[in-house]
């Protein structure tokens, strides 16, 4: 099995237990929202959480994002800022006590559970241009990486480096077995950031890869 495809399933195992195993509610995600008012899933999202029952059911979307944000905010007070690695522990723990997080906690999470897996990658902590953050997942990467969306360059990038997004619930390629740029790669990561408020020359950016606390 290659080691591309190897990073894609363990990407795809790290998506899976944030949304799936967790159940991760990203106060900016309109589908999230409606799924606690769908289904009445229960967050601590107070000092005084809701305890009756149908309470979410009996909410409007907009209440819930405040309440939801609110906690959000909350947990990010609270963060252990002392070192980078204490800092991405107590998001991990605070996310998944609370079960809320966005993009950042969602990355953190996926950060923490690949860190576990005993196989031959690099994990990195990427920004887009100050609207998202994923993880990369890849053998062969250069440190402290600025990757340009239009033109990625496998010299630095690697060949078997993959897009683990969990807030998007994707994981994705960046070049090919035969070494070429992913016809989906450009794609997936215009309509990533479109989401994220992207404008019309969102791909003329670029995104940053960082060390993760773990490497």
């Amino acid at each position: 099995m290659s080691q591309l495809y190897i990073n894609l399933l363990l990407g795809e195992a790290a998506c899976t237990y944030i949304n799936q195993n967790l159940g991760i509610i990203a106060p900016n995600k309109p589908d999230h929202l409606e799924k606690l008012q769908r289904f009445n899933k229960l967050v601590d999202i107070t000092n005084n959480p809701f305890n009756e029952p149908n309470s979410y059911c009996n909410m409007s979307i907009p209440t819930i994002k405040a309440h939801v944000v609110e906690k959000l905010l909350s947990n990010r007070d609270r963060h252990d800022t002392s070192t980078p690695e204490s800092k991405l522990r107590s998001s991990v723990a605070l996310s998944k006590q609370s079960g809320i997080g966005q993009c950042n906690e969602m990355s953190y999470i996926a950060i923490d559970f690949l860190s576990k897996k005993q196989h031959n990658f690099t994990l990195k902590f990427c920004e887009a241009d100050f609207m998202h953050v994923f993880v990369l997942i890849g053998s062969t990467m250069n440190n402290d990486t600025k990757i340009d969306l239009n033109n990625p360059d496998i010299t630095t990038i690697g060949a078997d480096t993959i897009i683990c997004d969990p807030w998007h619930d994707r994981c994705f390629s960046i070049f090919t077995t035969s070494g070429t740029v992913n016809r989906f790669f450009k794609p997936q990561m215009k309509e990533i950031l479109e989401l994220c408020g992207g404008g019309d020359n969102i791909l003329d950016g670029y995104f940053y890869a960082y060390p993760t606390p773990y490497q």
